[in-house]
């Protein structure tokens, strides 16, 4: 096995398990414990956020190689990220020019510090997100992502609906709604956002 090759598999190990020891990864890639430590040092070199505690495990980024896009993809890719509804919020706006950063970092695109932003993207002030929404917001999207169930609190009146799992978002004429499902993903609900107070998530 080539030092590429046990490279690649020490990555899907720790992909496939939460955490591995190093005697799993001497064992399985039957290298010596020395050998495994270079390795280590090897891939956090190339930006893999490798982390220690009682036992080695990959830190939730997911790593891509470098991107090459030509001029058409970048353009549309520049569109996605800075056009998408999710602007409305402060906190995924943030996030989502820290993808763009991220991906610049990772691709052919020269000195350039941000992506192609010369197709027309539609703006509107009537999908404002206020500060509680925003927090609903991030909240719906933490459980869409982790597959957690949802417990919605609505206003005025307080109703909760329990046991609830983040299908989607969906917007129609400006109006967001959080799109859930009951556990087994049989009955759908649409609730907008404005009705929502908090929502609580499993742990």
């Amino acid at each position: 096995m080539t030092k590429s090759e046990r490279l690649l598999k020490i990555v899907r190990l720790f992909r496939r398990q939460h955490k591995i020891s190093l005697d799993e990864l001497s064992r399985t890639c039957d290298i010596s414990k020395r050998t495994v430590y270079r390795d280590i040092l090897t891939l956090k070199q190339l930006d893999f956020e490798i982390c220690f505690d009682d036992g080695y495990f990959l830190d939730g980024q997911t790593i891509f190689p470098e991107l090459k896009l030509d001029d058409e993809e970048a353009e549309l890719l520049g569109f996605c990220l800075n056009y998408t509804p999710l602007h409305q919020s402060p906190h995924f706006r943030r996030k989502l020019a820290e993808i763009e950063r991220k991906i610049i970092r990772n691709a052919n695109f020269g000195k350039c510090h941000k992506l192609g932003r010369h197709l027309v993207g539609f703006t509107s002030d009537n999908n404002h997100i206020t500060a509680e929404q925003d927090r609903v917001l991030q909240g719906f999207v933490d459980a869409l992502l982790r597959h957690k169930l949802i417990s919605a609190h609505l206003k005025p009146n307080g109703k909760e609906f329990d046991g609830l799992k983040a299908a989607g978002l969906l917007i129609e004429n400006s109006a967001w709604n959080l799109v859930m499902s009951d556990k087994v993903g049989k009955k759908m609900v649409k609730i907008p956002l404005d009705k929502v107070a908090k929502l609580v998530l499993s742990d």
